[in-house]
């Protein structure tokens, strides 16, 4: 006999269900405090390995990123080089000094710890907003029709809205 964990109450380990004889030797809990199939159970079937092996890899990748992210930030000094925000990491920023010295983005990056620290030396911490207003100096007009007309329309856009940002009043170039 196992013991509830929630009432003290003694309950068998083999019972009948439905007419399907259950183990319950794994339960912490009687069928009284947790009765059978009402919670606890996944919507998937428990035969999909796959499905919940992913989600696991998803969710270890977010906490790696992370981690990554957060200890390469610290090493950089923590705060924008431009304007010296430092509120939250995740509106800071890698800006590659050269660009033609980038191996890869720092941003998705999940391999070694040390891979990552040699290529945040290439760089500079920047918040988003300096880092967009350091990518705008470059033009990189592309005579694409489509380019045209999403610059175009962003132009009207920030014109609309009066030209700066409400929260901060940022009114650097809109490239």
């Amino acid at each position: 006999m196992k013991v509830c964990e929630a009432c003290g109450a003694q309950f068998a380990s083999r019972v009948v269900i439905s007419g399907k004889l259950r183990n319950l030797g794994n339960r912490r809990f009687c069928l009284s405090c947790s009765p059978f199939g009402s919670h606890n159970t996944s919507p998937r079937p428990l035969d999909d390995p796959k499905i919940r092996r992913r989600r696991s890899w998803v969710n270890y990748s977010r906490r790696r990123r992370t981690r990554i992210k957060a200890e390469l930030i610290a090493a950089c000094g923590g705060k924008c080089e431009d304007c010296e925000y430092d509120r939250t990491i995740w509106a800071l920023e890698f800006h590659h000094r050269d660009p033609r010295s980038k191996e890869f983005a720092l941003g998705g990056f999940l391999g070694s710890i040390a891979r990552a620290r040699a290529e945040a030396a290439k760089c500079i911490l920047v918040c988003a907003n300096c880092h967009r207003a350091r990518h705008s100096q470059v033009r990189t007009d592309s005579g694409h029709a489509i380019v045209r007309f999403r610059q175009r329309l962003k132009v009207r856009a920030v014109a609309a809205t009066g030209g700066a940002c409400t929260g901060c009043g940022f009114r650097e170039p809109i490239a």
